[in-house]
Formats: C-alpha cells, sequence, structure tokens
C-alpha cells in the first residue's frame, strides 16, 4: 500500500473516531429513526401524517419538567413518553424526514424527581431518534457531575453554544449539530441538510444560578445574540434549513429574530406552555410547545429554489387515542420499579410536588 493511501486511510479513520460534531465539524447522516428503534407500531395506531409532503417535518417540544407520564388531568388525560414515541412512530410511516428536537428543561425545578427520571427521560429520547436536545436551566438541577455524564452518555444529543466552562471558555454540549437527510419528495433535491444551532437565554442566569448554588461559579451563560451573529452566517452557507432552540420565553425569541436574520426557524423552549400558532420576524418563523409535554408540536417543511422555506405549524394533543409504545413503556416502568414508585402513579408526582408550568 502507497505511503499517500496509508495517510489517507489514517486521517479517515481518525476523522471518523473524532465524530463529525462541532464547530469544526461537517454533516452527518441522521441517528435512527423512531421506528428502527422502537419496533412496531402498536395495534389500531393510525398511519396518517400531518405532513406527508413536506421536505422534512420538525417535531418540537419542550418543557417536560420531569412529566414521563400521561399528566392525568381531569379535563382530558394527555402527554407521555410512552405516547410520544407512538406518536413519532406514526409520522415515519408516511414521511421519513421526521426531525424530533427537544428546546430544554427536562427536569422539573420543584418536583420530586430524581436524576433517575431526568436519565429515563434522556435515555427514551435518544431512543426515540432524537436529533438535538437544547439546555434548559433545569437540566443543570442535579449538577454538573450528573450532567456531564449524560452529555458523554449520548454524543452528540445535546447542544447549546453559549453556556460554556468558566475555566476553559468551550461550550458544555456541541454548540451545533448540522445532519443530512434525503430527499423524500419528487422534485426535490437530492440531499437535505438542516443545521440546528441551541442557545440560552443570559436572563436564565440568575435561575441556573439557584439550581447549581455552589457549582454556579463553574460555568458562564455567553450573549445570545452575539453568539448567534458568529455562528449563523457560516451555518447559513452550509445548510438548507437553519433551526435554533432558544431556551427563551417567546418575548425572547422575537428580540433574538430581530437582531439576528437569517434564522429559518426559531424554537422558544422556556416555559412556553401551548403555544398553538406561528409568530414571525421577518422571514424568520417562531413558535413554541409544550406544557409537561402534554402536546406535539410540528413544522411542515417545503424547500423552495433560492427562496425562503414555506414553513406550516400544527399542534397535536397526546391524548388516549396514541397507545403507548411498548418499548418506551417498558423503559418507564422500569424506572418506577427502581424509584420504588406504584406503576400507576405520576412519575413525576405532578400532583404532589410540581409547580405549573407559566404561560408566556
Amino acid at each position: 500500500m502507497g505511503r499517500l493511501r496509508r495517510c489517507a486511510l489514517l486521517l479517515t479513520a481518525f476523522a471518523a473516531a473524532w465524530g463529525t460534531w462541532g464547530l469544526a465539524a461537517e454533516a452527518v447522516k441522521a441517528p435512527p429513526k423512531p421506528a428502527e428503534a422502537l419496533g412496531d407500531l402498536a395495534p389500531g395506531t393510525s398511519k396518517d401524517p400531518t405532513f406527508r409532503d413536506a421536505d422534512l417535518v420538525l417535531d418540537y417540544s419542550a418543557g417536560w419538567v420531569g412529566q414521563l407520564d400521561s399528566c392525568g388531568c381531569a379535563g382530558g388525560d394527555k402527554g407521555g413518553i410512552a405516547r410520544r414515541a407512538t406518536f413519532l412512530q406514526q409520522q415515519v410511516a408516511s414521511n421519513a424526514n421526521q426531525v424530533p428536537l427537544f428546546a430544554g428543561d427536562c427536569p422539573s425545578a420543584a418536583s420530586k424527581d430524581t436524576p433517575l427520571t431526568a436519565a429515563t427521560a434522556y435515555e427514551a429520547m435518544s431512543r426515540m431518534g432524537y436529533q438535538a436536545v437544547a439546555l434548559g436551566e433545569t437540566d443543570f438541577r442535579f449538577g454538573l457531575a450528573f450532567l456531564r455524564e449524560q452529555i458523554s452518555r449520548y454524543p452528540g444529543l445535546f447542544v447549546c453554544a453559549n453556556v460554556v466552562d468558566s475555566a476553559t471558555g468551550k461550550p458544555l454540549a456541541e454548540p451545533y449539530v448540522v445532519r443530512i437527510y434525503p430527499a423524500v419528495r419528487a422534485g426535490a433535491r437530492k440531499e437535505l441538510r438542516i443545521a440546528v444551532l441551541s442557545l440560552m437565554d443570559p436572563a436564565l442566569n440568575r435561575d441556573l444560578g439557584k439550581l447549581l448554588g455552589a457549582e454556579a461559579p463553574k460555568v458562564k451563560v455567553l450573549d445570545a445574540a452575539a453568539t448567534a451573529k458568529d455562528l449563523v452566517p457560516r451555518l447559513k452557507q452550509e445548510a438548507d434549513l437553519l433551526v435554533v432552540m432558544y431556551h427563551s420565553a417567546i418575548s425572547g425569541a422575537v428580540a433574538l429574530a430581530q437582531s439576528v436574520p437569517g434564522i429559518d426557524f426559531l424554537i422558544a423552549g422556556h416555559a412556553p406552555g401551548v403555544f398553538q400558532r406561528k409568530t414571525a420576524v421577518g422571514a424568520t418563523v417562531i413558535a413554541a410547545s409544550s406544557d409537561q409535554g402534554k402536546e406535539e408540536a410540528q413544522a411542515g417543511v417545503t424547500l423552495t429554489p433560492g427562496g425562503a422555506p414555506i414553513i406550516k405549524v400544527e399542534t397535536v394533543p397526546l391524548n388516549e387515542t396514541f397507545a403507548d409504545n411498548l418499548a418506551i413503556a417498558a423503559l418507564v416502568a422500569e424506572y418506577k420499579k427502581k424509584a420504588g414508585l406504584p406503576p400507576g402513579k405520576p412519575s413525576a408526582e405532578t400532583a404532589a410536588g410540581a409547580q405549573p408550568v407559566s404561560p408566556l
């Protein structure tokens, strides 16, 4: 084997070992789809898609706040990660380019959930084929060692560009990811590239400090607009669609869009309630979802040659019409057994301790 060929093979192997996410990264193919990781659809589940003809579909939520089970609400039992898994499978059955995203706040800041609750939710996200998980302030609730362990366990899953280690100045998670998807629509380009950038609102620094306590000086939240201004032009060159998950209220997301043009879809992730309408700032579409995982929001994206993407938003309640996915239901049952919780009780003991998610 020639010397140049050996060098080329070594460089290829090194690149594969290093990974392909981050500031110097190239795009990578998407992780396994939900349908590949979760088994067959539950019997009787409809396969009717929400966006059959879109180039890709963003399935986005935030603020699960430790709620693994459905809510048991008197006005209608909604939510639960096992139902969410079935919903994603249902959508993949008709449009393969599903992009599940989570915009932060997996644990609650106040309920009786534990590190095991959060670890179970993160594992479920990985199994469900989530493409990116943003960091919210409550994701720091159980300390830096726990969060770093989760980030290490699921490489490339956690994303946040402006929460950095105070000592090194490096982001705790990947700043962004770029994924490649095949064309599914007749006449579409051969492949689609989507960049997902995540940021946290510096206004949440005080809440973050309360949750971290003595560890608070070890992390720093950089200015989100300045970080975005540095990265957005670069990502616009790399990707066909730029999605930003901003862990902020809608008002903060609007301010970010006003100061940083070029974002295609902006997801507001902090205490979003259920935001069933989209708003826009220039060419940037802004939306948010949901309250304790009771809803699943979707954005169907159709890319146009040389123009702004066409984005349509819909919110779907995760009610009793969605059967539990057996694999994720088994994961929740195993969690409850380890936690000493009765099988039929809400996993995060919402009624006992959780604070309601405040509306925007």
